[in-house]
């Protein structure tokens, strides 16, 4: 799977999810965990995990490297210990108990031949909030019982311990202190005079019972209250998943289906009635569980059903039953609250993307349309201007204007060519060919190219090259789009007189190509946006206001289409630095990409 792919996924899950290396060093982050540790992506990528977020068991601070020990050296799974709470600090200082769940992961996901983790992770503040109270209010309610025992045989000495802290007891508690002295006062007037106030002692005795019965009837109404209230929290929760424009099916670790809503019913086409309580049978040819058998997916085997049980996932699939629709399901495992946190089930989260697919081609045909439709005429108009700049017989001033026609004709052939290889590559037609090639000779073509235009600003570009690398499979042509649209940026923004450094080299099996430059930067609060299309930074558009914004967009794909990785760091007014990584294992291209021996 691509990284940006991964990426795409990882962002509907409402978990925070860290993905590093064997040495520790954040590779791919989610939003729900840069949210909760108060981190963008970019300030987490690239930075080394123990850094980044503090960790408590207890109260009490682990070491910084713990996770990393226990999954690369000891080889074990890192959980939250039995009966005991994790919690996070995040950069703004707020400490949070977390579910917490860190493990080791190979190369299937994109980070190489060596070994990884993943970092899962839940704030559970409101759980255990929820938790403490019930435990509380049952302790609280359970000291009253000794109390009304010892009342009711006479026993008028007992009182209840009023906290100094004022909560939703303590009037309870308060009244039936009083009501204890006031029998207690009763009682000692009834034993003071017990032949003269016999009466005052039956009226007090009647009075004490009325009291009791009083105190009792509003114990039990609040009892009563505090269950309607949990019975009414219940059924807010039911009432939200079936009216959510998602569909949802829960299931237990059997494959049968415990629940479904109503937008599931739609979205598949079955009654609850008749799938609810049934068990998937992979093997069955229930039409009515046709639809269920196909959003959990194949036959599971013994570790993908474990797998289940642990992991977040999500995939597409296409169904023409009940009709033709794209829908993406999320599978997100349940736990029980106990301390084991042993798995119980997993829930399918089912959403309908026909819609956006729907649109997607449509903007990505329109955008090829427009594009063909446009370059014809561009390159007519190129033809005539060239011949007409070569006409000796126009002024200097002619010549002159002449030549920004053509500038300007150029950046719009240019932009034509970004949107056509921005539709190809969205189409899944961007056509690529990989073989062996020299990594070396096309960064000093490229160079070369290059340096006409840094020299009219006075830039000097500076490549360094660490050692000779043997030729390695890549897309040569695809490559040096890639690299070409890095250095043209690093030209663009850069001032006059700077300095542009290109390194070369090896790292972790993979052929780095680093690219400094001391131009304008980027500013802070625009770094995630970097590979998106169209994006161009607002200190950038000050600068210049020609330039598509999808030249680096058109680089990531490239990157990721060879299984590598591209990340920057840059401060405004200071400069960027862009690495562009791609492996030498030639088995990290996909299968149905083609490899021409050679």
């Amino acid at each position: 799977m691509k990284k940006k792919e991964i990426s795409t996924l990882l962002s509907f899950i409402a978990e925070g999810l860290i993905l590093f290396d064997k040495n520790g060093l954040i590779t791919l982050v989610n939003p729900h965990a840069t949210l909760l540790l108060d981190y963008t992506s970019g300030e987490l990528l690239g930075k080394k995990l123990c850094n980044v977020v503090d960790i408590y068991i207890n109260k009490t601070k682990i070491g910084k490297n713990t996770i990393t020990e226990v999954i690369f050296k000891e080889g074990k799974a890192f959980n939250t210990p039995p009966g005991k709470v994790v919690s996070f600090k995040s950069r703004g200082g707020r400490i949070f108990p977390v579910f917490i769940s860190a493990k080791s992961i190979g190369s299937t996901i994109g980070l190489g031949d060596s070994l990884g983790g993943v970092l899962i992770f839940r704030d559970i503040t409101t759980e255990k909030e929820l938790e403490n109270y019930k435990l509380n209010t049952a302790k609280r309610l359970a000291r009253l019982t000794p109390v009304l025992q010892k009342t009711s045989i006479g026993n008028l000495d007992v009182r209840v311990n009023v906290p100094s802290k004022e909560d939703e007891f303590t009037e309870l508690f308060v009244g039936l202190n009083l009501m204890m002295d006031d029998l207690e006062e009763l009682e000692k007037t009834r034993r003071e005079s017990e032949q003269e106030k016999m009466t005052a002692v039956f009226a007090a005795e009647s009075e004490k019972r009325k009291l009791t019965e009083k105190y009792s009837k509003e114990l039990e109404k609040q009892v009563k209250e505090k269950t309607r209230e949990l019975n009414q929290s219940k059924l807010h929760i039911e009432t939200i998943i079936e009216n959510l424009t998602n569909g949802l099916l829960e299931f237990d670790n059997d494959y049968q289906l415990v629940r479904i809503n109503r937008t599931a019913e739609a979205l598949l086409g079955v009654e609850r009635k008749a799938v609810v309580g049934k068990k998937i049978n992979f093997e069955g040819k229930d039409p009515t569980l046709a639809s269920l058998v196909e959003v959990i997916g194949p036959k599971p085997s013994k570790g993908i059903k474990n797998y289940l049980g642990k992991e977040k996932s999500s995939r597409e699939i296409s169904t023409n039953y009940p009709i033709e629709r794209d829908l993406n399901i999320s599978t997100v495992p349940i736990f029980s609250n106990l301390p084991s946190k042993k798995n119980i089930g997993f829930i399918k989260i089912i959403r309908d993307i026909t819609r956006e697919k729907i649109i997607s081609k449509s903007k990505s045909e329109f955008i090829s349309i427009a594009a063909h439709q446009l370059r014809t005429p561009l390159s007519g108009i190129k033809w005539a201007l060239q011949t007409l700049i070569q006409d000796k017989k126009i002024d200097d001033k002619q010549r002159d204007l002449l030549n920004k026609s053509l500038e300007t004709n150029n950046r719009m052939i240019n932009l034509v060519g970004d949107l056509l290889n921005v539709a190809r590559i969205e189409e899944g037609r961007f056509g690529y060919e990989f073989k062996k090639n020299n990594i070396e000779d096309l960064i000093s073509s490229i160079i070369s190219n290059s340096e006409i235009v840094a020299k009219e600003k006075k830039i000097k570009i500076i490549f360094r090259n660490s050692k000779s690398f043997k030729p390695f499979i890549f897309d040569e042509n695809k490559i040096s789009l890639a690299i070409q649209n890095l250095i043209d940026n690093a030209i663009k923004y850069t001032p006059v007189n700077g300095f542009i450094t290109i390194k070369l080299f090896e790292k972790d099996d993979y052929v780095n190509i680093e690219i400094t430059d001391t131009g304008i930067g980027i500013p802070e609060n625009q770094l995630d946006r970097m590979f998106t299309k169209f994006f161009r930074a607002k200190n950038v558009m000050k600068i210049s206001t020609s330039g598509s914004g999808l030249g680096l967009f058109i680089a990531k794909n490239v990157v990721d289409k060879h299984e590598g990785f591209i990340n920057f760091v840059s401060k405004e007014g200071e400069g960027s630095t862009f690495t562009l990584g791609l492996p030498l294992n030639k088995n990290f291209i996909h299968k149905e990409d083609e490899v021409i021996a050679g």
